[in-house]
């Protein structure tokens, strides 16, 4: 029915009972029992029995053989009962309802507390800002932040807080930062989210499709009585209001926006208080634990005893040696299931986080204006591009006055009551209405009301009939009389039957409500079945716009943000490669199931067929053409992942560009080793002219001409022209050097300066410069060889001219 453990007492003690042995016999012992708040409205008063009995009979106890003590029956008497109807709203713009019960509006921005108990302590804060762009006075919901001891759950998704616009992320961000597993319990299914804390206090909240967060919802326990305090109010005893706006500092007013901006944590004057920042302050901080000494109620006050359960009860006749095991661990007498037994969710369900363990001295700070959460320590490419919060200059000014609304385009008081009240009687069953301790559909027109007076339309009543509906759904799960009592022909039971009138939009008629979850006909999807799977996902968009450095990543799988009603998607996907600044598709499209994250992300694998560039004619670039589907065969439009080195390329996923650097070190690499070879053959050219001053010139002429070959020997001032034979087919290029000894010699030397008076590169930079000033020189050292061979050519044309003309 709910999230607790099934249990009757619970005991401050080391195991499930006390011992008596022959040396304290005599003396006075007490067995501490507690009864276990299991969070429901019981049928009737728990009951349960403790026994005396020995462990074992021998010669020496003899004496007890024949004893019966009676069995001590204890009762336990539900104090949950006095929660009924005792729930904490805020909902749409906001529109607010205490725990006990009172309603009003309070419309401002910023990060908010709507609920603490010091006990933990245990924090919820929201976030309120713009919802729609330039209505003055709309504002919504688009963080949540539940923090349990030392741990921590937040959800956000806005980018920044505004009075006037609307910042939106791309997707949710889910992040949680954990210091004991059984601090939080996190159910998510589809856009809704349940969160237990150990003291049983229950928190529900639903993601819309438009990324804001159209209702939270608080349940309170017993151990919140007098203890809660912040926008929800101060939980009474008895259902009395008149304390709920309950100022911070000035104790219950009167003035509901004074009350509410109290519970506004200003970023400048509360940074220990704030929870949405990269890292809260209370993580590096230890809880303060108040020794009380041997006062009874210590453990109540700081919530930190250690409260026993036994694993199994005993029989009257079962062997006691059985029943010694026990379980310390709870520091409430209470329980949630996940911590009691092991977690039955769908895997689907879990919820894909940016998850660390708790803050360390040693941990790396991040930026303060962006971050990019890696949310798989394993997994390189399991990244999101998460923006920090920001404040507009004026979102903190609480001196604003924002104008009363008027009714607009046609609308009056009388439409919006009749609209109002018809969408939302047809959305509750008028039995619920008196069966529901507490419902009251008045609060919920009257919201509804002033939604329509501020937007014009009927934006909000599907939120606010899910606000209704969420009220009823968590009252009559807690309702033990509800779940034991059948229905008239005994097919099911009356929760069941109630459940099965509490889906959204009823599922638009195209699917089957049970336990208020749709199950949706084939060919229909969404949490309302109201989206056909023809239609495909549409402004789909990828982390980091699209790009994947190979020297950070894998690039193995892409996240793919969007809205995604469905847990089947498909991806169609399509490489291609970028060379010379052309997109060339190197296979047909395929395509595969994505991997289902969330509502807002699907990850897709990628078979990179990529090479280390090394070679010229290697792409620059490679990547993936992907789009959607909700059936596998309609896909909406396609967006670009480029795979590449960053540290060589510089791209651009939205013109399917690739820029090659410089600064590559392949590129670097490979000029450095082609001026090193132009240096040394031209080295080996030079001195090898040098020692062969003597020889004669030899001109070969395609065709035999002996009586043309002209052989004449050289001086030291005669020019001497050398004409190597062409020993391959490939080898056409005639080299011509022309040279004296003294520019040889010249020559020789500038050569062998070139080659050596570039210094050792220290650093990164300077070898990069200094490879450059080789590249630069091997090429003005390549144009004088050219320019020499051109002369030689020349002069030789002429020489044989005139040994012709002889």
């Amino acid at each position: 029915m709910n999230n607790i453990a099934r249990r009757d007492l619970v005991f401050e003690a080391q195991f499930c009972g006390i011992k008596f042995g022959n040396l304290d016999w005599n003396q006075t012992k007490y067995l501490k029992v507690y009864g276990f708040s299991d969070g429901l409205y019981n049928s009737e008063d728990r009951s349960t029995y403790i026994r005396v009995s020995t462990k074992s009979v021998s010669v020496f106890n003899e004496f007890w053989k024949d004893i019966k003590i009676p069995d001590i029956k204890v009762t336990v008497v539900d104090k949950d009962a006095s929660l009924t109807s005792r729930l904490c709203q805020s909902y749409n713009d906001p529109h607010i309802t205490t725990f006990d019960g009172k309603y009003y509006d309070y419309m401002d921005v910023g990060e908010y507390v709507m609920y603490r108990n010091e006990r933990g302590p245990y924090w919820v804060h929201a976030l309120f800002s713009n919802c729609a762009s330039g209505l003055p006075g709309a504002s919504c919901h688009c963080g949540v932040a539940v923090r349990s001891r030392n741990s921590l759950f937040v959800l956000r998704t806005c980018a920044r807080i505004s009075r006037d616009n609307v910042y939106l992320l791309q997707q949710p961000h889910t992040e949680i930062q954990t210091c004991d597993e059984n601090d939080l319990s996190i159910e998510h299914n589809g856009n809704n989210y349940k969160i237990t804390l150990p003291i049983g206090t229950e928190i529900q909240f639903t993601v819309s499709y438009s990324k804001f967060i159209t209702r939270i919802s608080i349940k309170p326990s017993i151990y919140d009585i007098n203890e809660s305090k912040g926008l929800c109010g101060v939980l009474s005893v008895t259902k009395d209001n008149s304390d709920d706006l309950t100022h911070r500092e000035l104790g219950p007013v009167n003035n509901i926006k004074s009350f509410g901006d109290s519970w506004r944590i200003d970023p400048v004057a509360m940074p220990d208080e704030q929870l949405f920042v990269n890292e809260p302050s209370f993580q590096r901080q230890s809880i303060v634990i108040i020794d009380t000494g041997t006062d009874e109620n210590s453990s109540q006050i700081n919530g930190t005893a250690q409260f026993c359960v036994c694993d199994q009860e005993a029989k009257p006749t079962d062997d006691l040696d059985q029943f010694y095991t026990v379980q310390c661990n709870l520091t409430e007498s209470t329980q949630y299931c996940s911590s009691d037994e092991p977690s039955t969710s769908n895997k689907e369900n879990s919820i894909p986080s940016f998850v660390t363990s708790c803050y360390t001295n040693s941990r790396k700070k991040r930026s303060l204006t962006h971050i990019i959460h890696r949310r798989s320590v394993s997994d390189s490419d399991d990244v999101i591009d998460v923006p920090s919060l920001e404040y507009d200059e004026d979102a903190l000014n609480i001196s604003v006055n924002t104008v009363e609304p008027k009714f607009q385009n046609g609308w009056t008081q009388e439409e919006a009551n009749k609209t109002c009240t018809e969408k939302i009687q047809n959305a509750i069953p008028a039995e619920l209405l008196t069966n529901v301790n507490g419902l009251s559909n008045e609060d919920y027109i009257k919201s509804c009301i002033e939604d329509i007076k501020l937007t014009a339309d009927t934006t909000f009543v599907q939120d606010t009939v899910g606000a209704m509906q969420t009220y009823t759904l968590m009252e009559v799960s807690r309702n033990e009389t509800l779940a034991l009592t059948e229905v008239n022909n005994g097919s099911q039971s009356i929760l069941e039957y109630v459940t099965s009138l509490l889906c959204a939009n009823n599922c638009s008629e195209n699917g089957n409500c049970t336990s208020s979850v749709c199950s949706c006909y084939e060919g229909y999807i969404g949490d309302d079945c109201s989206i056909s799977t023809s239609v495909a996902p549409s402004n789909i968009s990828l982390p980091l716009n699209g790009l994947c450095g190979t020297r950070t990543r894998l690039c193995a799988k892409t996240n793919i943000i969007g809205t995604f009603p469905s847990s089947d998607v498909w991806c169609k996907r399509r490489h291609f490669q970028i060379l010379n600044d052309a997109m060339i598709y190197t296979s047909s499209a395929d395509v595969l199931k994505a991997e289902y994250r969330n509502a807002f992300m699907v990850s897709v694998d990628l078979q990179s067929s990529r090479r280390k560039r090394s070679l010229p004619e290697v792409p620059a670039a490679e990547g993936y053409e992907l789009s959607l589907s909700n059936d596998g065969i309609h896909f909406g439009e396609s967006v670009n992942i480029i795979i590449y080195d960053e540290e060589c390329s510089s791209c651009n996923a939205t013109s399917i560009s690739c820029v090659v650097l410089e600064s590559c070190p392949d590129f670097t690499t490979q000029l450095t080793d082609a001026t090193t070879d132009r240096s040394s053959t031209e080295l080996e050219t030079t001195t090898e002219q040098i020692t062969t001053v003597d020889k004669t010139t030899t001109v070969s002429e395609p065709t035999t001409i002996e009586d043309r070959k002209t052989t004449s020997p050289t001086t030291s001032e005669e020019k001497t022209t050398t004409v190597p034979e062409a020993t391959t087919t490939e080898e056409k290029t005639t080299k011509v050097h022309i040279t004296t000894t003294e520019e040889r010699a010249t020559e020789a030397t500038t050569t062998e300066d070139r080659t050596t008076t570039v210094p050792e590169a220290t650093t990164t930079e300077e070898k990069q410069k200094n490879d450059r000033i080789i590249y630069y020189e091997g090429i003005m050292g390549s144009s004088s060889v050219a320019f020499l061979i051109l002369i030689g050519i020349m002069l030789l044309c002429c020489k044989i001219k005139l040994s012709k003309s002889r």
